[in-house]
């Protein structure tokens, strides 16, 4: 008897189940919400998404993928001359055609300057408006959502996607995709000149290549 009056729950305790559990929170408070949903489940409905505020800036867009296939070319030309000009001119002691190759050195190497900062502008601005539309569109969505759906979920979770998952985006455009562009057709124009200038060595580093990435794969 003494057990069962010590099971029964006196009037006016707390409940046995956590407050948390009762209103449907996950165990660890907020970083317990963002550990469980850090991976989007369809990446791909993602990029979709994100390509549908993108295209709203598609010329700005446009102008920067050409800006960075072009620096990516700019940046290969400085090297090559370099090599020329120590071939053909200083390994000879010819200097007299050399101060026309190193006008179109430097010139080469301020036209890839010139481009990679107007991309960093143009991709930052680009970033910014994303982020904008992104972030109107959260808050319209917010608006429309019944108490339920707040009550339901942390505020420190609902703030963080607002501002930390959105700012990760505009780093994401800002900085990462005009790098993946330029290190794609780098990588392209590289062997396009080693092709160039030496056919064998060209088999051989596409050959060393692949096993490269696995092995790093495999050791990673």
């Amino acid at each position: 008897m003494s057990e069962t009056r010590g099971n029964t729950a006196k009037p006016g305790a707390a409940p046995s189940t956590p407050p948390a559990q009762v209103l449907g929170f996950r165990p660890g408070g907020p970083m317990g919400m963002l550990q469980e949903g850090q991976k989007s489940k369809n990446a791909r409905g993602t990029l979709r998404r994100l390509w549908d505020y993108l295209r709203r800036q598609r010329w700005v867009l446009l102008v920067t993928t050409l800006l960075v296939i072009i620096t990516s070319g700019l940046d290969l030309v400085g090297p090559y001359l370099m090599g020329t000009a120590i071939d053909r001119f200083i390994s000879k002691g010819n200097l007299t055609g050399l101060s026309g190759l190193l006008s179109l050195m430097i010139g080469a190497y301020i036209l890839g300057a010139a481009g990679t900062w107007l991309q960093t502008y143009l991709m930052a601005g680009l970033a910014q408006h994303v982020v904008r539309d992104l972030r109107q569109d959260l808050f319209s969505r917010l608006q429309m959502l019944p108490l339920r759906f707040f009550d339901q979920r942390s505020h420190g979770d609902l703030m963080s996607r607002l501002t930390n998952d959105v700012e990760n985006v505009s780093s994401v455009l800002a900085t990462s995709f005009s790098q993946l562009v330029a290190s794609v057709f780098g990588l392209i124009g590289v062997m396009i000149v080693i092709f160039l200038l030496n056919v064998p060595l060209a088999v051989v580093s596409m050959v060393v290549m692949p096993l490269t990435y696995l092995l790093t794969r495999a050791i990673a």
